[in-house]
């Protein structure tokens, strides 16, 4: 499942349902958040999945943006999916998490 992040503070929380499987889980946050001019903002975005299982899986990570978006800096490739979606596919070993930091400009 994919879940969009709306306009909101810098630091603030936010609830975000991305899958009912309870052994892999993510946790993101936004970790900066700048205003580049009356109509620009750019987010720095951390999104930290975990998993549990007892072998590696890959995860196919979506976030849809309700504005004008580009991709400035990623940790790791996207792929456009249409003029709202983006999609990250990460792969997390057994037991272990991946960090996946990515900055946004949004207009």
């Amino acid at each position: 499942g994919a879940s969009g992040l709306q306009d909101m503070p810098k630091d603030a929380s936010q609830s975000l349902t991305l899958t009912e499987v309870f052994d892999v889980y993510a946790l993101q946050k936004v970790a900066d958040a700048k205003r580049i001019n009356k109509r620009t903002v750019e987010r720095t975005v951390e999104v930290t999945v975990y998993n549990e299982k007892d072998r590696a899986i890959e995860l196919r990570l979506v976030q849809d943006f309700w504005q004008n978006w580009k991709i400035v800096e990623e940790s790791a490739e996207s792929t456009k999916l249409s003029a709202r979606l983006v999609q990250w596919t990460l792969t997390l070993p057994a037991g272990g998490e991946v960090t996946l930091k990515y900055r946004v400009r949004l207009s």
